[in-house]
């Protein structure tokens, strides 16, 4: 190969010396393709030997491509002597001034390789030679195992890349230079597959550089001519062989789903922090996250601002636990910050629930976890028909979980062994639940007036995949009342202030509802069976009691 190396210099010279007025671009080849019959190949642009004898899993530096006209770039096995001995060939026109990143992928063998993905080149446009920023490292992200399947590659609590599949860039991560421990998982981040020690600081000495980190190699060998198995490594601007980032032990995390539920105005939109960093911005009453990683079996803080905040120290709560790195869980915020306006007054804090689940146990399934998120309502039950689901939840209280068939159900919440408070339609089936795992919650207050006017009680869920909370609807109506209850006289009717139910015994349980049969107002007792209800809207409601064995409605307007 002595004459190729000397006709590739003196080609070499006279390009520089020619090109000194053309327009370049700056390209740098990277050799990804784990077919054993190209390992080594020699890179002609426009016939001339560009990059000669590139092995597999090294890359060139940065070359200076002209970029005046378009170019064709040729591929040749490592003991080709000109352009005519290429295997593969395409033409680029590229973009003076750009940064391109050519990696070589696919095979070129005809068989042997499952996949067999045809060779060609993945090119990114958005290349740095540099970190943006001279005290960090800029991270592109490549995935180039023709048999691997989507993932995410992540290091800590941050995913530097999401659902990252065959073929695809994700970049840049900039971030301040330090040794990170890159794990490869299923995109939802709940199967850790391999850990990759990346010593980017202390190693590799990449404070202000750019690189590359990619997938090389194939998940299964077996099925690619026993190819090289898929691993993590880093390609740094100066080229050369690649840098095998070898496989560690997994960091310490617990998984973690956080629920707002705190009916507390001060507390209606949130960012939270978790160990001083912001980790949600502007979460809103009645939201969830998706379940993410969080640091383990180490202090953990969670703290709590008024959106819009700026740092840490503008929070207004926070909390310090530790969590366990083989447990998932599920997160409530939740209780009273506010001084007055509030009754009862509950702390804010998170209630934690360490057995948390992201899917159901059972496919055909929905896995519910149920906890009484309501401040001013006492022990509850759920029941479905005579069925009790959940028997005896204080406020802020977990249940165990319950594994129901996905179909569309009716939940009847209770004062715990007393009356009805609302029946709820929990549709599984047409939320298409099937398979799923979702925390249902009571929230709001059973006494609205009481608690600076806050939205009535409800029942929702929160999905696995966050977002807003699914409101589990009322169902309660005059029809299904009247079909179990005595109807009475409410006078006067209509009214402005007060009412009378006239009813032959003292009443308790007293519940006021709206039309749509969401519970307004709930009165434990009256001893003489009046009911202020000048605070009300205008409007028509429907009103419950207990007195002696029997269950009285009627119906009353509100002017």
């Amino acid at each position: 190969m002595r004459f190729k190396n000397l006709l590739f210099t003196i080609i070499a010279v006279f390009l520089f010396s020619s090109a000194t007025n053309a327009q370049l671009s700056r390209v740098q080849f990277i050799h990804n393709s784990g077919d054993i019959s190209i390992l080594g190949v020699d890179i002609y642009i426009d016939g001339v030997l560009q990059v000669d004898d590139l092995f597999f899993r090294t890359s060139s530096f940065f070359n200076g491509v002209n970029a005046t006209n378009p170019v064709r770039i040729s591929v040749a096995p490592n003991t080709s002597f000109s352009e005519a001995d290429s295997f593969y060939s395409t033409t680029m026109t590229l973009t003076p001034g750009g940064i391109y990143l050519m990696i070589l992928a696919g095979n070129e063998s005809t068989s042997g390789y499952s996949p067999n993905v045809p060779f060609h080149f993945d090119v990114n446009n958005m290349g740095r030679e540099a970190a943006s920023i001279f005290t960090n490292t800029d991270i592109m992200f490549y995935h180039g195992a023709t048999d691997g399947s989507t993932m995410d590659i992540r290091a800590g609590v941050t995913t530097y890349a999401d659902n990252i599949s065959y073929g695809n860039f994700i970049g840049y991560a900039e971030f301040k230079t330090s040794d990170l421990i890159y794990r490869t998982t299923n995109t939802s981040g709940t199967v850790i597959n391999t850990s990759y020690e990346a010593p980017l600081l202390t190693n590799h000495s990449m404070t202000g550089q750019a690189g590359v980190v990619l997938l090389s190699g194939y998940q299964n060998p077996s099925n690619n001519s026993n190819g090289p198995a898929m691993g993590l490594w880093l390609v740094n601007t100066n080229g050369g062989p690649f840098i095998n980032l070898s496989e560690t032990n997994h960091e310490k995390l617990a998984r973690l789903q956080l629920i707002h539920n705190s009916g507390d105005t001060i507390a209606s939109k949130v960012d939270v922090y978790i160990d001083g960093t912001k980790r949600f911005d502007d979460m809103d009453y009645k939201t969830a996250t998706t379940y993410f990683d969080a640091y383990a079996n180490q202090p953990t803080t969670f703290a709590l601002a008024k959106s819009n905040s700026t740092s840490i120290a503008d929070t207004f709560f926070s909390m310090t636990t530790s969590l366990d790195s083989t447990k998932t869980y599920a997160a409530v915020i939740h209780g009273i910050k506010s001084a007055a306006n509030y009754k009862p007054k509950p702390p804010m804090t998170i209630h934690l629930h360490n057995g948390a689940r992201e899917a159901a146990t059972v496919g055909t399934n929905t896995d519910i976890l149920f906890i009484n998120g309501s401040t001013d309502l006492g022990a509850v039950d759920v029941l479905e028909g005579t069925n009790s689901l959940f028997s005896n939840v204080a406020y802020g209280n977990f249940s165990g979980y319950i594994q129901q068939a996905t179909s569309n159900k009716v939940f009847t919440l209770n004062k715990n062994g007393g009356a009805t408070i609302s029946k709820h339609a929990a549709n599984l089936q047409i939320l298409n639940l099937q398979g799923q795992s979702i925390t249902v919650l009571t929230t709001g207050f059973l006494e609205p007036d009481s608690n600076s006017g806050g939205p009535a009680v409800g029942m929702y869920a929160a999905l696995s995949s966050g977002g807003a909370l699914v409101e589990l609807p009322v169902t309660n109506s005059i029809k299904n009342i009247k079909a179990n209850n005595v109807k009475v006289d409410i006078v006067p009717n209509p009214t402005t202030n007060t009412i009378h139910i006239s009813a032959p015994s003292i009443l308790s349980n007293i519940i006021i509802y709206n039309v749509t049969g969401q519970t307004i107002m709930t009165i434990e007792k009256s001893s003489s069976n009046k009911i202020d209800v000048s605070h009300l809207a205008k409007g028509n409601y429907i009103i419950t009691a207990n007195g002696g064995t029997k269950t009285y409605y009627g119906r009353f307007t509100k002017l």
